[in-house]
Protein backbone atom coordinates (compact mmCIF):
# COMPACT_ATOMS: atom_id res chain seq x y z
CA UNK A 1 0.00 0.00 0.00
CA UNK A 2 2.73 2.46 0.98
CA UNK A 3 4.79 1.79 -2.17
CA UNK A 4 1.73 2.33 -4.37
CA UNK A 5 0.92 5.58 -2.54
CA UNK A 6 4.49 6.85 -3.00
CA UNK A 7 4.41 6.14 -6.75
CA UNK A 8 0.93 7.66 -7.00
CA UNK A 9 2.08 10.81 -5.22
CA UNK A 10 5.22 11.04 -7.33
CA UNK A 11 2.99 11.31 -10.42
CA UNK A 12 0.64 13.81 -8.73
CA UNK A 13 3.59 15.91 -7.57
CA UNK A 14 4.95 16.24 -11.10
CA UNK A 15 1.54 17.18 -12.51
CA UNK A 16 0.80 19.66 -9.73
CA UNK A 17 4.18 21.42 -9.93
CA UNK A 18 3.95 21.64 -13.74
CA UNK A 19 0.43 23.10 -13.63
CA UNK A 20 1.35 25.49 -10.80
CA UNK A 21 4.27 26.89 -12.80
CA UNK A 22 2.07 27.15 -15.89
CA UNK A 23 -0.71 28.98 -13.97
CA UNK A 24 1.78 31.30 -12.27
CA UNK A 25 2.83 32.54 -15.71
CA UNK A 26 -0.66 32.27 -17.25
CA UNK A 27 -2.25 34.39 -14.49
CA UNK A 28 0.59 36.93 -14.61
CA UNK A 29 2.12 36.03 -11.20
CA UNK A 30 -1.10 36.89 -9.37
CA UNK A 31 0.17 35.48 -6.04
CA UNK A 32 2.89 38.14 -5.83
CA UNK A 33 0.64 41.20 -6.28
CA UNK A 34 0.56 42.28 -2.64
CA UNK A 35 -1.59 45.38 -3.22
CA UNK A 36 -4.37 43.20 -4.61
CA UNK A 37 -4.59 41.29 -1.33
CA UNK A 38 -5.27 44.57 0.49
CA UNK A 39 -7.78 45.83 -2.11
CA UNK A 40 -9.73 42.56 -1.92
CA UNK A 41 -10.96 43.49 1.58
CA UNK A 42 -12.05 47.01 0.59
CA UNK A 43 -15.41 48.16 -0.72
CA UNK A 44 -17.31 44.89 -0.33
CA UNK A 45 -21.03 45.57 -0.52
CA UNK A 46 -23.12 44.32 2.38
CA UNK A 47 -25.62 41.72 1.23
CA UNK A 48 -28.22 40.36 3.59
CA UNK A 49 -28.10 36.73 2.48
CA UNK A 50 -25.11 34.38 2.49
CA UNK A 51 -21.92 34.71 4.53
CA UNK A 52 -19.51 37.65 4.48
CA UNK A 53 -16.11 37.21 2.74
CA UNK A 54 -14.36 37.48 6.14
CA UNK A 55 -16.46 34.68 7.61
CA UNK A 56 -15.85 32.46 4.58
CA UNK A 57 -12.12 33.11 5.00
CA UNK A 58 -12.36 32.00 8.64
CA UNK A 59 -14.48 29.00 7.63
CA UNK A 60 -11.83 28.01 5.07
CA UNK A 61 -9.03 28.60 7.58
CA UNK A 62 -10.87 26.36 10.02
CA UNK A 63 -10.55 23.56 7.48
CA UNK A 64 -6.93 24.32 6.66
CA UNK A 65 -5.48 25.02 10.11
CA UNK A 66 -6.05 21.53 11.42
CA UNK A 67 -4.06 18.38 11.90
CA UNK A 68 -2.14 18.99 8.67
CA UNK A 69 -0.65 22.23 9.98
CA UNK A 70 0.39 20.75 13.33
CA UNK A 71 0.56 16.96 13.48
CA UNK A 72 1.12 16.68 9.71
CA UNK A 73 4.12 19.02 9.72
CA UNK A 74 5.55 17.42 12.88
CA UNK A 75 5.12 13.97 11.27
CA UNK A 76 6.78 15.16 8.05
CA UNK A 77 9.83 16.42 9.95
CA UNK A 78 9.97 13.28 12.09
CA UNK A 79 10.06 10.89 9.11
CA UNK A 80 11.47 13.12 6.35
CA UNK A 81 13.81 15.48 8.16
CA UNK A 82 14.02 19.25 8.59
CA UNK A 83 14.10 19.83 4.84
CA UNK A 84 10.42 18.95 4.43
CA UNK A 85 9.37 22.39 5.71
CA UNK A 86 11.44 24.00 2.93
CA UNK A 87 9.43 22.09 0.32
CA UNK A 88 6.20 22.98 2.13
CA UNK A 89 7.18 26.66 1.63
CA UNK A 90 8.01 26.16 -2.02
CA UNK A 91 4.88 24.17 -2.81
CA UNK A 92 2.64 26.55 -0.87
CA UNK A 93 3.85 29.62 -2.80
CA UNK A 94 3.88 27.76 -6.10
CA UNK A 95 0.34 26.38 -5.69
CA UNK A 96 -1.31 29.68 -4.72
CA UNK A 97 -2.62 30.16 -8.30
CA UNK A 98 -4.43 26.82 -7.95
CA UNK A 99 -6.31 28.13 -4.90
CA UNK A 100 -6.90 31.37 -6.78
CA UNK A 101 -8.29 29.58 -9.84
CA UNK A 102 -10.58 27.19 -8.01
CA UNK A 103 -11.99 30.03 -5.88
CA UNK A 104 -12.78 32.11 -8.98
CA UNK A 105 -14.52 29.16 -10.63
CA UNK A 106 -16.44 28.42 -7.43
CA UNK A 107 -17.64 32.03 -7.36
CA UNK A 108 -18.55 32.04 -11.06
CA UNK A 109 -20.67 28.89 -10.91
CA UNK A 110 -22.15 29.09 -7.42
CA UNK A 111 -25.89 28.86 -6.91
CA UNK A 112 -28.27 30.45 -4.43
CA UNK A 113 -30.65 28.27 -2.45
CA UNK A 114 -32.82 30.19 -0.01
CA UNK A 115 -30.48 32.40 2.00
CA UNK A 116 -27.37 30.37 1.17
CA UNK A 117 -24.83 30.47 -1.65
CA UNK A 118 -23.32 27.09 -2.49
CA UNK A 119 -20.75 25.95 -5.02
CA UNK A 120 -17.42 24.22 -5.51
CA UNK A 121 -15.77 21.83 -7.96
CA UNK A 122 -18.88 19.70 -8.48
CA UNK A 123 -20.73 22.76 -9.76
CA UNK A 124 -18.00 24.11 -12.03
CA UNK A 125 -17.27 20.62 -13.36
CA UNK A 126 -20.96 20.13 -14.17
CA UNK A 127 -21.74 23.60 -15.53
CA UNK A 128 -18.31 24.62 -16.81
CA UNK A 129 -17.00 21.35 -18.22
CA UNK A 130 -20.52 20.00 -18.91
CA UNK A 131 -19.47 16.72 -17.27
CA UNK A 132 -22.15 15.54 -14.85
CA UNK A 133 -20.55 12.14 -14.24
CA UNK A 134 -17.18 13.55 -13.16
CA UNK A 135 -18.96 16.14 -11.01
CA UNK A 136 -20.89 13.39 -9.21
CA UNK A 137 -17.71 11.37 -8.72
CA UNK A 138 -16.00 14.38 -7.14
CA UNK A 139 -18.95 15.06 -4.82
CA UNK A 140 -19.08 11.40 -3.77
CA UNK A 141 -15.33 11.37 -3.09
CA UNK A 142 -15.64 14.50 -0.92
CA UNK A 143 -18.16 12.72 1.31
CA UNK A 144 -16.10 9.53 1.47
CA UNK A 145 -12.85 11.39 2.11
CA UNK A 146 -14.44 13.32 4.98
CA UNK A 147 -16.12 10.32 6.61
CA UNK A 148 -13.28 7.82 6.12
CA UNK A 149 -10.26 10.12 6.00
CA UNK A 150 -10.26 13.74 7.17
CA UNK A 151 -12.73 13.17 10.00
CA UNK A 152 -10.88 10.12 11.24
CA UNK A 153 -7.44 11.72 11.40
CA UNK A 154 -8.82 14.78 13.24
CA UNK A 155 -10.58 12.64 15.87
CA UNK A 156 -7.63 10.28 16.13
CA UNK A 157 -5.34 13.23 16.81
CA UNK A 158 -7.62 14.79 19.44
CA UNK A 159 -7.89 11.41 21.17
CA UNK A 160 -4.14 10.84 21.27
CA UNK A 161 -3.59 14.33 22.63
CA UNK A 162 -6.38 14.01 25.23
CA UNK A 163 -5.36 10.69 26.77
CA UNK A 164 -1.86 12.04 27.43
CA UNK A 165 -3.36 14.88 29.50
CA UNK A 166 -6.50 13.45 31.10
CA UNK A 167 -7.20 10.03 32.67
CA UNK A 168 -9.84 9.22 30.06
CA UNK A 169 -10.44 6.24 27.82
CA UNK A 170 -10.49 6.60 24.03
CA UNK A 171 -14.20 5.84 23.99
CA UNK A 172 -15.00 8.65 26.44
CA UNK A 173 -12.96 11.15 24.39
CA UNK A 174 -14.69 10.05 21.19
CA UNK A 175 -18.09 10.26 22.89
CA UNK A 176 -17.49 13.83 24.10
CA UNK A 177 -16.32 14.94 20.63
CA UNK A 178 -19.39 13.28 19.10
CA UNK A 179 -21.81 15.10 21.43
CA UNK A 180 -20.19 18.49 20.84
CA UNK A 181 -20.16 17.96 17.06
CA UNK A 182 -23.78 16.83 17.04
CA UNK A 183 -24.97 19.97 18.87
CA UNK A 184 -23.47 22.21 16.17
CA UNK A 185 -24.04 20.30 12.92
CA UNK A 186 -27.73 19.79 13.65
CA UNK A 187 -28.10 23.49 12.85
CA UNK A 188 -27.58 25.27 9.53
CA UNK A 189 -24.45 26.58 7.79
CA UNK A 190 -24.71 29.90 9.61
CA UNK A 191 -24.25 28.12 12.96
CA UNK A 192 -21.14 26.38 11.60
CA UNK A 193 -19.77 29.67 10.21
CA UNK A 194 -20.40 31.46 13.50
CA UNK A 195 -18.69 28.67 15.47
CA UNK A 196 -15.59 28.66 13.27
CA UNK A 197 -15.59 32.47 13.20
CA UNK A 198 -15.11 32.45 16.99
CA UNK A 199 -12.72 29.49 17.20
CA UNK A 200 -10.22 30.41 14.46
CA UNK A 201 -9.10 33.88 15.66
CA UNK A 202 -8.82 32.57 19.23
CA UNK A 203 -6.69 29.57 18.33
CA UNK A 204 -4.47 31.59 15.97
CA UNK A 205 -3.63 34.24 18.58
CA UNK A 206 -3.12 31.58 21.25
CA UNK A 207 -0.75 29.51 19.12
CA UNK A 208 1.18 32.40 17.60
CA UNK A 209 1.80 33.89 21.04
CA UNK A 210 3.22 30.66 22.44
CA UNK A 211 5.39 29.92 19.42
CA UNK A 212 6.75 33.47 19.19
CA UNK A 213 7.86 33.20 22.81
CA UNK A 214 9.71 29.91 22.14
CA UNK A 215 11.45 31.29 19.05
CA UNK A 216 12.48 34.42 20.97
CA UNK A 217 14.11 32.54 23.85
CA UNK A 218 15.98 30.34 21.35
CA UNK A 219 16.84 33.13 18.93
CA UNK A 220 20.54 32.22 19.01
CA UNK A 221 19.73 28.78 17.56
CA UNK A 222 17.59 30.08 14.69
CA UNK A 223 20.44 30.65 12.17
CA UNK A 224 21.70 27.09 12.62
CA UNK A 225 18.13 25.82 12.27
CA UNK A 226 17.85 27.47 8.84
CA UNK A 227 21.14 25.88 7.80
CA UNK A 228 19.77 22.50 8.91
CA UNK A 229 16.58 23.05 6.86
CA UNK A 230 18.45 23.93 3.66
CA UNK A 231 21.01 21.13 4.01
CA UNK A 232 18.27 18.57 4.64
CA UNK A 233 16.11 19.85 1.77
CA UNK A 234 18.89 19.30 -0.77
CA UNK A 235 20.46 16.18 0.70
CA UNK A 236 21.26 14.06 -2.35
CA UNK A 237 22.87 11.05 -0.70
CA UNK A 238 21.22 8.69 -1.26
CA UNK A 239 18.90 10.32 -3.83
CA UNK A 240 15.73 8.23 -3.33
CA UNK A 241 15.84 8.07 0.46
CA UNK A 242 17.16 11.62 0.80
CA UNK A 243 16.16 14.43 -1.55
CA UNK A 244 13.29 12.71 -3.38
CA UNK A 245 11.75 11.25 -0.23
CA UNK A 246 11.93 14.60 1.59
CA UNK A 247 10.47 16.40 -1.44
CA UNK A 248 7.45 14.08 -1.78
CA UNK A 249 6.67 14.20 1.94
CA UNK A 250 6.93 17.99 1.86
CA UNK A 251 4.52 18.14 -1.08
CA UNK A 252 2.03 15.78 0.58
CA UNK A 253 1.98 17.67 3.86
CA UNK A 254 1.97 21.02 2.06
CA UNK A 255 -1.14 20.06 0.11
CA UNK A 256 -2.87 18.53 3.12
CA UNK A 257 -2.31 21.65 5.21
CA UNK A 258 -3.13 24.29 2.58
CA UNK A 259 -5.61 22.30 0.41
CA UNK A 260 -4.57 24.44 -2.58
CA UNK A 261 -5.56 22.67 -5.79
CA UNK A 262 -7.71 20.17 -3.93
CA UNK A 263 -10.96 22.05 -4.51
CA UNK A 264 -12.28 21.92 -0.95
CA UNK A 265 -11.40 25.57 -0.34
CA UNK A 266 -13.66 26.46 -3.26
CA UNK A 267 -16.63 24.84 -1.52
CA UNK A 268 -16.35 27.04 1.55
CA UNK A 269 -15.37 30.19 -0.37
CA UNK A 270 -18.48 29.81 -2.54
CA UNK A 271 -20.63 30.47 0.54
CA UNK A 272 -19.49 34.11 0.36
CA UNK A 273 -22.07 36.73 -0.57
CA UNK A 274 -19.38 38.61 -2.51
CA UNK A 275 -20.17 39.10 -6.18
CA UNK A 276 -16.55 39.71 -7.19
CA UNK A 277 -14.75 36.41 -8.03
CA UNK A 278 -11.34 38.08 -8.27
CA UNK A 279 -11.60 39.47 -4.74
CA UNK A 280 -12.67 36.05 -3.50
CA UNK A 281 -9.61 34.56 -5.18
CA UNK A 282 -7.19 36.89 -3.42
CA UNK A 283 -8.89 36.41 -0.05
CA UNK A 284 -8.50 32.64 -0.35
CA UNK A 285 -4.87 32.93 -1.46
CA UNK A 286 -4.30 34.87 1.73
CA UNK A 287 -5.87 31.99 3.67
CA UNK A 288 -3.43 29.52 2.11
CA UNK A 289 -0.53 31.84 2.96
CA UNK A 290 -1.62 32.14 6.59
CA UNK A 291 -1.84 28.37 6.89
CA UNK A 292 1.29 27.28 5.09
CA UNK A 293 3.68 30.19 5.52
CA UNK A 294 2.75 31.07 9.09
CA UNK A 295 1.16 28.23 11.06
CA UNK A 296 3.13 25.40 9.39
CA UNK A 297 6.37 27.37 9.68
CA UNK A 298 6.13 28.15 13.38
CA UNK A 299 5.09 24.54 14.05
CA UNK A 300 8.22 23.37 12.24
CA UNK A 301 10.38 25.81 14.22
CA UNK A 302 8.95 24.59 17.54
CA UNK A 303 9.76 20.98 16.60
CA UNK A 304 13.21 21.75 15.19
CA UNK A 305 14.19 23.72 18.30
CA UNK A 306 13.58 20.58 20.39
CA UNK A 307 15.44 17.23 20.49
CA UNK A 308 12.56 15.59 18.59
CA UNK A 309 14.86 12.96 17.04
CA UNK A 310 15.23 11.35 20.50
CA UNK A 311 11.52 10.46 20.54
CA UNK A 312 10.66 6.85 19.75
CA UNK A 313 7.01 6.29 18.76
CA UNK A 314 5.12 3.33 17.32
CA UNK A 315 2.13 4.06 15.04
CA UNK A 316 3.15 7.72 14.96
CA UNK A 317 0.41 10.27 14.24
CA UNK A 318 2.52 13.40 14.48
CA UNK A 319 0.76 14.91 17.47
CA UNK A 320 3.13 12.93 19.72
CA UNK A 321 6.06 14.78 18.15
CA UNK A 322 4.38 18.19 18.48
CA UNK A 323 3.36 17.46 22.09
CA UNK A 324 6.89 16.30 22.89
CA UNK A 325 8.28 19.56 21.49
CA UNK A 326 5.82 21.64 23.51
CA UNK A 327 6.60 19.59 26.60
CA UNK A 328 10.29 20.30 26.05
CA UNK A 329 9.71 24.05 25.77
CA UNK A 330 7.00 24.51 28.40
CA UNK A 331 7.61 21.55 30.72
CA UNK A 332 4.46 19.75 31.91
CA UNK A 333 2.29 22.67 30.86
CA UNK A 334 3.39 22.22 27.26
CA UNK A 335 1.45 19.02 26.68
CA UNK A 336 -1.71 20.62 28.09
CA UNK A 337 -1.25 23.75 25.95
CA UNK A 338 -0.78 21.62 22.84
CA UNK A 339 -3.94 19.69 23.66
CA UNK A 340 -5.97 22.91 23.85
CA UNK A 341 -4.70 24.09 20.49
CA UNK A 342 -5.00 20.76 18.70
CA UNK A 343 -8.55 20.39 20.01
CA UNK A 344 -9.54 23.82 18.67
CA UNK A 345 -7.85 23.13 15.32
CA UNK A 346 -9.19 19.64 14.83
CA UNK A 347 -12.70 20.42 15.99
CA UNK A 348 -13.01 23.43 13.68
CA UNK A 349 -11.71 21.25 10.82
CA UNK A 350 -14.37 18.63 11.59
CA UNK A 351 -17.04 21.33 11.27
CA UNK A 352 -15.66 22.61 7.96
CA UNK A 353 -15.27 19.07 6.62
CA UNK A 354 -18.87 18.34 7.52
CA UNK A 355 -19.96 21.50 5.69
CA UNK A 356 -18.06 20.41 2.56
CA UNK A 357 -19.75 17.01 2.74
CA UNK A 358 -23.16 18.59 3.25
CA UNK A 359 -22.75 20.74 0.12
CA UNK A 360 -21.65 17.67 -1.84
CA UNK A 361 -24.64 15.76 -0.50
CA UNK A 362 -26.92 18.60 -1.62
CA UNK A 363 -25.37 18.45 -5.08
CA UNK A 364 -25.96 14.70 -5.38
CA UNK A 365 -29.52 14.61 -4.03
CA UNK A 366 -30.74 18.11 -4.92
CA UNK A 367 -34.15 18.80 -3.36
CA UNK A 368 -34.21 15.50 -1.49
CA UNK A 369 -30.92 16.03 0.29
CA UNK A 370 -32.57 16.84 3.64
CA UNK A 371 -33.57 13.18 3.99
CA UNK A 372 -29.94 12.16 3.38
CA UNK A 373 -28.64 14.86 5.70
CA UNK A 374 -29.62 12.83 8.76
CA UNK A 375 -27.74 9.82 7.37
CA UNK A 376 -24.63 11.99 7.05
CA UNK A 377 -25.05 13.34 10.59
CA UNK A 378 -25.33 9.91 12.18
CA UNK A 379 -22.55 8.47 9.99
CA UNK A 380 -20.34 11.37 11.12
CA UNK A 381 -21.13 10.70 14.78
CA UNK A 382 -20.51 6.97 14.33
CA UNK A 383 -17.17 7.51 12.62
CA UNK A 384 -16.09 9.90 15.38
CA UNK A 385 -16.49 7.08 17.88
CA UNK A 386 -14.75 4.51 15.66
CA UNK A 387 -11.88 6.83 14.69
CA UNK A 388 -10.78 7.10 18.31
CA UNK A 389 -9.46 3.52 18.04
CA UNK A 390 -8.23 3.23 14.44
CA UNK A 391 -4.50 3.06 13.62
CA UNK A 392 -2.97 6.45 12.84
CA UNK A 393 -0.90 4.98 10.01
CA UNK A 394 -4.02 3.58 8.36
CA UNK A 395 -5.82 6.94 8.69
CA UNK A 396 -2.92 8.90 7.13
CA UNK A 397 -2.79 6.42 4.22
CA UNK A 398 -6.52 6.85 3.62
CA UNK A 399 -6.18 10.63 3.69
CA UNK A 400 -3.27 10.58 1.22
CA UNK A 401 -5.22 8.31 -1.14
CA UNK A 402 -8.39 10.43 -1.17
CA UNK A 403 -6.46 13.71 -1.42
CA UNK A 404 -4.54 12.36 -4.41
CA UNK A 405 -7.67 11.31 -6.35
CA UNK A 406 -9.49 14.58 -5.59
CA UNK A 407 -6.39 16.49 -6.65
CA UNK A 408 -6.24 14.77 -10.04
CA UNK A 409 -9.88 15.55 -10.81
CA UNK A 410 -9.59 19.17 -9.74
CA UNK A 411 -6.30 19.82 -11.57
CA UNK A 412 -7.85 18.47 -14.77
CA UNK A 413 -10.87 20.75 -14.29
CA UNK A 414 -8.76 23.84 -13.58
CA UNK A 415 -6.71 23.30 -16.71
CA UNK A 416 -9.78 22.83 -18.90
CA UNK A 417 -11.40 26.00 -17.49
CA UNK A 418 -8.27 28.15 -17.44
CA UNK A 419 -9.65 30.67 -19.94
CA UNK A 420 -12.57 31.43 -17.62
CA UNK A 421 -10.13 32.14 -14.80
CA UNK A 422 -7.87 34.29 -17.02
CA UNK A 423 -10.84 36.43 -18.06
CA UNK A 424 -11.62 37.23 -14.40
CA UNK A 425 -7.93 37.74 -13.59
CA UNK A 426 -7.72 40.44 -16.30
CA UNK A 427 -10.70 42.30 -14.82
CA UNK A 428 -10.44 44.95 -12.07
CA UNK A 429 -10.91 44.47 -8.34
CA UNK A 430 -13.67 47.08 -8.20
CA UNK A 431 -16.95 45.83 -6.76
CA UNK A 432 -19.53 45.02 -9.37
Amino acid sequence: MEIILKLFWAVISVLMIALSIYFTHYFHFAQFKLSSYIKSFKGNKKIKDGISPIKTLLLTLAGRIGVGSIAGIALAIYIGGAGTIFWVWVISILTLPLAYGETILGSLYKKKFGKEYIGGPSYYIRDGLQNKNLASIYATLIILSFVFGFLGIQVNTITKAAITVFPLSKFVVGFLIAILTFLIIMKDVFRIANATGKIVPLMLLFYLGLCTYVIWIHIDKVPQMFVQIIESAFSLRPFFSGFLYTLIIGIQRGIFSSEAGLGTGSITSSASNSMNPKKDGYIQMLGVSITALLVCTITAFIVLLSPYHELQVLDVNGIEVASYAFGYHFSNWGIFLMFIFIFLCSFSTILTGYYNSLISLRYLFHKHYKMQKFSLIFTTIGMILISSFISSKFMWNMVDLFVGILMLINLYSLYRLKRKILKINESTLEEK
